[in-house]
């Protein structure tokens, strides 16, 4: 598989200001006291006040490099993932349309497929979900949208704002919105859970929980945010 390529055409995408033009967002996943991944992330603006969503995860066995482009009305424009784990490894890419939006995948095997399929105007990847988080229509607002997962899967989520808390990441305490997001209808009361914290004055997601993991910003190593 082209996977070499296909990283170097995500970073190109998300490459058209000047670096001093990023913010740049870092994130350590503990558990147990162990990290278990880190989450780089790089938000800049591009052409017709789009803006580009360039995510890179490593971890132990895990490497995805994935960058999403949202446009100004904050819908999904397209996206583009390349993952490889013990358990998979894949090449995904999705052109959204109004009417019919587009597929592709190349799987380890070299197996090629494509889907043309209908793109809720509420469905965001994850990695989209995690910036528009942090716009006030996301953190403040009640509002149902389809996670969308490899492979063109939608997850319907259900988002409020729970609260407000001081909590401390490294070192310096922070007053935070609390957002919550769960499975919408009934299956929302025996579903898991997702937390995220927001800092209040700014809107930069300061920590979120994966799974039983607890998923803290690194200030030393973001830019553009406090």
């Amino acid at each position: 598989m082209k996977w070499r390529y296909a990283v170097f055409v995500v970073i190109g995408l998300a490459g058209t200001l000047t670096a001093a033009d990023d913010i740049k967002y870092d994130y350590k996943a503990m558990l147990n006291g162990r990290l278990k991944y880190r989450l780089n992330m790089v938000v800049r603006k591009i052409a017709t006040d789009d803006v580009s969503v360039y995510t890179h995860i490593e971890g132990p066995n895990r490497l995805e490099d994935i960058v999403v482009i949202v446009g100004a009305d904050q819908r999904v424009k397209s996206v583009m993932q390349t993952t490889k784990t013990d358990a998979q490894a894949f090449r995904w890419e999705v052109q959204v349309r109004d009417t019919a939006s587009v597929a592709r995948w190349e799987e380890a095997s070299g197996a090629l497929r494509r889907q043309v399929f209908t793109f809720p105007t509420n469905g965001y990847p994850i990695q989209a979900f995690f910036y528009l988080l942090q716009q006030p229509k996301f953190r403040d607002s009640s509002l149902d949208i389809q996670l969308l997962i490899p492979m063109n899967r939608f997850i319907p989520l259900s988002i409020h704002r729970s609260g407000e808390e001081i909590i401390t990441v490294d070192g310096r305490d922070f007053q935070s919105i609390r957002v919550e997001a769960r499975l919408s209808g009934l299956l929302g009361w025996i579903g898991p859970k997702y937390m995220f914290w927001i800092e209040k004055k700014t809107g930069t997601l300061l920590r979120y929980l994966d799974g039983d993991a607890v998923v803290d910003i690194d200030l030393s190593r973001s830019k553009g945010l406090l």
